[in-house]
């Protein structure tokens, strides 16, 4: 284990996270965040990957037809992918919101619900979301799972045909509607990327612009890229100009 996944409150092995502070202190404690002095973790793999062979190993994973689709399109065209803003456990709402988007972009992107902590999984709301008709690019928390039920999850997403999975490793419990509930952060947003890759989905993950440390974010895209992700959408982003230095410098490293 090390230092960092030991002492961060999100038990991260490839931070720093989105939810640092613009003084560089942590999302939940009252220090700073166990990354901002450290160099970028390079890629090393999952983390903890010690558990023995299985006696009855679960198929081979297969594409999911969403995602096979989504590359297509981003292989002749730019690509518009909206936010979707329906309230949690709430099907009308996601009803209400799927009639308004269908028809006018390319895929959703629908994730937890604020600090809503109690939600639909995320395979229920992708099934909610397509049988109206749109592509979801589905929204993916470490908070409240081990990687066993992100397996499962992810086998689901794919069973659906999702058009793409977002990994990230989600505000931590207490800063939501419920503190009572114990985190689990098994595994962070890069290590998602990875067991989302391998289970067959186009992946994708955040990067924040503007939060601290704001110059190793491009190195840090390029860990997430180098464990599957292909795609990047931006989390406060700081505006046009942080955006451009953002992508640039991204770039400059080979993503």
């Amino acid at each position: 284990m090390t230092t960092q996944l030991s002492e961060c409150p999100k038990l991260m092995e490839y931070g720093p996270c989105g939810g640092v502070n613009f003084d560089g202190s942590c999302e939940v404690s009252p220090h700073a965040c166990v990354f901002i002095e450290t160099p970028t973790v390079r890629w090393h793999g999952v983390a903890s990957e010690t558990s023995p062979g299985v006696a009855n190993p679960l198929p081979a994973p297969t594409a999911s037809e969403g995602a096979v689709r989504m590359r297509e399109l981003f292989a002749t065209r730019q690509v518009v992918v909206a936010d979707f803003p329906a309230r949690a456990l709430d099907a009308a709402s996601i009803a209400e919101c799927a009639a308004v988007l269908e028809g006018r972009v390319d895929a959703v992107l629908a994730g937890d619900a604020g600090t809503a902590r109690v939600q639909f999984s995320p395979s229920y709301r992708a099934h909610l979301i397509q049988s109206s008709g749109l592509a979801v690019w589905t929204g993916f928390t470490c908070r409240d799972r081990n990687r066993v039920a992100m397996e499962g999850e992810l086998a689901g997403l794919a069973h659906v045909g999702v058009a793409g999975v977002h990994c990230v490793t989600g505000d931590h419990t207490l800063t939501g509607s419920r503190p009572d509930a114990q985190p689990v952060f098994d595994l962070d947003s890069t290590e998602a990327a990875s067991l989302a890759r391998t289970n067959g989905h186009l992946v994708s993950v955040g990067e924040s612009p503007a939060t601290p440390p704001a110059e190793r974010r491009p190195s840090r895209l390029l860990e997430k890229q180098r464990a599957g992700a292909e795609v990047c959408f931006v989390n406060h982003c700081g505006g046009v100009e942080a955006v451009g230095g953002f992508i640039r410098a991204s770039w400059d490293l080979g993503v």
